[in-house]
């Protein structure tokens, strides 16, 4: 959850974003071009999402648009797992890192964080 400028609130679900008022009635919803996503704010008068090396930000009219230095591929950086498969044998063996993503917004700035375990 994140709260909007307007003192209002964004959810985030598991396909949506929900907008609710300050009175807590919804107002509207938002189903960015990306995997389910955990984190969601506030980047101006508008909800955002954390993606591979980005944001996706809802416009004004409801389109999403791509923010920061790489192009928007629609996979959400919230939680990513880099992984591969060898076959060693008679065994298959996984080596792989995950790394999840915090996202902190102002009106005018937006940083998306990544860790990686």
């Amino acid at each position: 959850m994140s709260i909007a400028r307007d003192g209002g609130l964004y959810v985030s679900g598991h396909l949506r974003i929900l907008e609710f008022d300050p009175l807590g009635t919804l107002v509207s919803y938002w189903q960015p071009r990306a995997e389910p996503r955990q984190k969601v704010c506030g980047f101006g008068d508008q909800p955002a999402i954390p993606v591979q090396g980005s944001l996706i930000r809802r416009r004004p009219d409801g389109t999403d648009e791509g923010v920061g230095p790489n192009e928007v591929d629609g996979r959400a950086a919230d939680r990513i797992i880099f992984d591969r498969e060898t076959v060693e044998g008679n065994r298959t063996v996984r080596y792989g890192w995950r790394a999840d993503a915090q996202i902190a917004c102002t009106d005018d700035e937006a940083y998306v964080a990544l860790s990686y375990e």
